[in-house]
């Protein structure tokens, strides 16, 4: 199993367990962990980045619950694209986030393609591991 980047803050006022949770995904969406890929132990994993146990284990429940990690008898892997899913409170947790920055960007006089240009830029930021 090859190391994970992963970067966590502790002095960020997002709770260490989100910050966990967006780490894998980010590390989905480029591609540095790919379906089936088996990740770290919790025990191992709360080890390298200084964490509670129960704090990776709770963010590896919950993308296990979102379809993004598959629970296997050795622990867990990155499930298949089909297995994803956003539905009930997630996809209400999503609407709520894309209605703030909506409405920021309302606020902030972005104009649509403002909007797109940010959004293409991002976008191309995350797939080369920017951030």
């Amino acid at each position: 199993m090859r190391p994970l980047f992963i970067r966590i803050n502790p002095e960020s006022e997002t709770a260490i367990f989100l910050q966990l949770i967006f780490e894998i995904k980010r590390l989905v969406v480029i591609g540095e962990l790919e379906q089936g890929d088996e990740l770290p132990s919790v025990r191992s994993l709360s080890g390298d980045l200084g964490i509670n146990m129960h704090t990776v284990n709770k963010s590896y429940k919950l993308l296990t619950e979102e379809g993004i990690l598959e629970k296997t008898t050795k622990g867990f892997r990155v499930g298949s694209a089909e297995q994803r899913h956003l539905s009930g409170e997630r996809e209400q947790d999503f609407d709520e986030r894309l209605r703030q920055i909506l409405i920021d960007a309302a606020v902030f006089n972005v104009t649509y393609e403002g909007f797109s240009q940010k959004q293409a830029k991002l976008t191309e930021e995350i797939m080369r591991g920017d951030n």
